[in-house]
């Protein structure tokens, strides 16, 4: 389950003294809709937004690749006039969460970068 926003940096205690709380909020929360869900649970694993950032590099353990804001959104992600996934330099393009359409839509990103190489193909065209 991912659970977002969880802050990066707390204002209180750390991520390594804390991260069981929030294991047992998330479990709460679940449970507010699936009421036997705690009987049923016979192990638990997560990783904390600081875990997220040592594993795996993710600025702040956030699972979106930065907030998501206005400004980074349809034809500014990643940067306005970038959003087709073609970059200046020949036969590079950009595919990946910080690109268009947004992070949490799986696999669509690549779909598109791939579109944009056929498109390109089929033009000849050289970017």
């Amino acid at each position: 389950m991912f659970v977002f926003p969880t802050p990066g940096k707390l204002k209180q205690g750390s991520w390594e003294s804390r991260k069981e709380e929030l294991l047992d909020k998330w479990v709460d929360s679940l449970a507010e809709f699936a009421p036997n869900i705690k009987q049923l649970v016979v192990g638990r694993a997560g990783y904390s937004p600081l875990e997220l950032e040592q594993k795996f590099g993710m600025t702040n353990g956030d699972l979106g690749h930065g907030s998501i804001r206005w400004g980074q959104q349809l034809s500014w992600r990643p940067m306005v006039g970038y959003a087709n996934n073609r970059t200046p330099i020949a036969h590079l393009y950009m595919s990946g969460q910080g690109t268009h359409p947004t992070s949490s839509i799986a696999g669509i990103n690549g779909r598109s970068v791939a579109l944009a190489i056929i498109e390109d193909a089929k033009k000849g065209q050289k970017k």
